[in-house]
């Protein structure tokens, strides 16, 4: 489970925007906050941790397609019961663009940059820092079918090359588990 937000928050709005949608070609802000609950299997803490976020977004488009969003989101998260509280912020650009290739199928290049992951104690102490770059290609063929991926990495990313294990680590210092 490769967990940077970031790239799911990429594949989220492909998902929820998707490419040809009928929206105005105008850079959208989107604005959001809420609280919600991470269950006790969340990193195998055993407890129910409560997160607060605000978060703002903007998605640019070329004609129907979405071509990029900058995000910059920020999560407290206190575990239930405790003082103990954790901040994890995110922020970046993720682009997109189609590109044909050879075969007669077409591959979908998502680029995301910035800091997509960092995860500090309540009093400032830097316990996990992702940067840099992730470039995705998922390439199809002419039908529309899967074929496959290829990731490239730029940057200190020790979340995604952890598969999550090291997101996980630092909650659990963070919130005393």
């Amino acid at each position: 489970m490769r967990s940077l937000l970031s790239l799911a928050l990429g594949t989220a709005l492909v998902l929820t925007f998707g490419f040809g949608s009928t929206l105005a070609a105008q850079p959208e802000q989107i604005r959001e906050t809420g609280t919600f609950q991470l269950a006790p299997d969340y990193c195998d803490t055993g407890v129910t941790l409560d997160v607060a976020f605000w978060s703002v977004r903007t998605v640019f488009w070329d004609g129907e397609d979405v071509v990029k969003v900058t995000y910059s989101t920020k999560y407290v998260v206190t575990r239930i019961g405790s003082d103990e509280v954790m901040i994890r912020t995110e922020s970046g650009q993720v682009a997109f663009k189609i590109v044909p290739e050879t075969n007669g199928g077409y591959a979908i290049v998502s680029s995301g940059r910035g800091l997509p992951e960092l995860i500090k104690s309540e009093h400032g102490r830097v316990l996990l820092r992702d940067a840099g770059e992730i470039v995705t290609v998922d390439h199809f063929d002419a039908d529309g079918n899967f074929l496959g991926s290829d990731i490239t990495i730029h940057g200190p990313h020790p979340d995604f090359d952890s598969d999550s294990a090291a997101q996980c680590d630092a909650t659990k210092e963070a919130l005393g588990l």
